[in-house]
């Protein structure tokens, strides 16, 4: 009777942790979405004036040449430009009726939309401007990261921030509409609007369709400073809430303590027998 109970209870400590395990993934990643964006942030702010400059420059030349028609460019060029970071992140979204924050990746490769949100190549680059159309994807319903899963809660007149080198992209999203995987060719520049698409699997679980949030850019008086410091509040506040990893290793050392010495009871008992 006594190994059944010991059996049951390892049954139950098993069960914990494959619970909480996508939990705790979920708000590991969370965590280093953050500090990716923070990394981010003060690379930026450290860069020379210069060097920024050349960099809106490179990505202004690259979204003319793909104006009105899709031209092939060297991938060697495209992911080198926005890349002060030097790891592939050009920017970063956020959403803040989501609690959206992740950074913005070149391309759109498995590595990269497992961390982030990526950039669909031969696209506008998230700099805005005038006939432009940034198209940017995200998963929805990984178990280690939300990502773009409540993408589906947002309506017309929502808000979408982009934040690319020193400059705040301020979009409102004005239509939703949901399509198959084929039809995203037709998501081109239209003439003189700012456009950002947002694009994520639907329905969840199944994938079958595309669910497109497009948006177009507010074009108002903005208080950078303001914005980013009110960003960064969010993120810092975000970050306070997940648990270290610290915390998550005793809990993984106290179980396998645990499960060690009902392993040694067990072994105890059969000697006895």
């Amino acid at each position: 009777m006594k190994v059944k109970k010991i059996i049951s209870i390892i049954l139950i400590i098993v069960g914990i942790i494959i619970l909480t395990y996508p939990k705790i993934s979920e708000k590991i990643s969370k965590r280093s979405q953050l500090e990716c964006i923070k990394k981010y942030e003060n690379n930026i702010e450290n860069a020379e004036e210069e060097s920024k400059n050349r960099e809106y420059e490179k990505a202004k030349i690259y979204n003319e040449k793909i104006n009105g028609n899709l031209v092939e460019i060297k991938n060697d060029d495209y992911n080198n430009i926005l890349n002060l970071s030097a790891n592939g992140v050009m920017s970063y979204i956020e959403i803040p009726k989501i609690e959206v924050n992740l950074p913005i990746y070149h391309g759109t490769q498995d590595k990269e939309l497992k961390k982030g949100v990526g950039h669909v190549e031969n696209t506008s680059l998230p700099i805005g401007g005038k006939s432009t159309h940034c198209v940017l994807v995200g998963h929805t319903g990984l178990a280690k990261s939300k990502l773009f899963t409540r993408l589906n809660e947002l309506q017309n007149d929502d808000i979408v921030n982009i934040y690319t080198l020193d400059k705040l992209l301020k979009y409102r999203v004005y239509q939703i509409k949901v399509v198959l995987p084929s039809e995203l060719d037709k998501l081109q520049i239209q003439e003189n609007r700012d456009l950002v698409t947002l694009v994520t699997c639907t329905p969840y679980g199944i994938n079958t369709h595309r669910l497109l949030v497009e948006c177009e850019r507010i074009y108002e008086d903005i208080n950078v400073i303001d914005e980013k410091e009110n960003n960064n509040e969010v993120i810092e506040k975000n970050a306070e809430h997940n648990p270290n990893k610290i915390i998550i290793v005793l809990i993984t050392i106290f179980c396998c303590i645990l499960i060690k010495k009902i392993v040694k009871y067990i072994q105890k008992v059969r000697k006895r027998k």
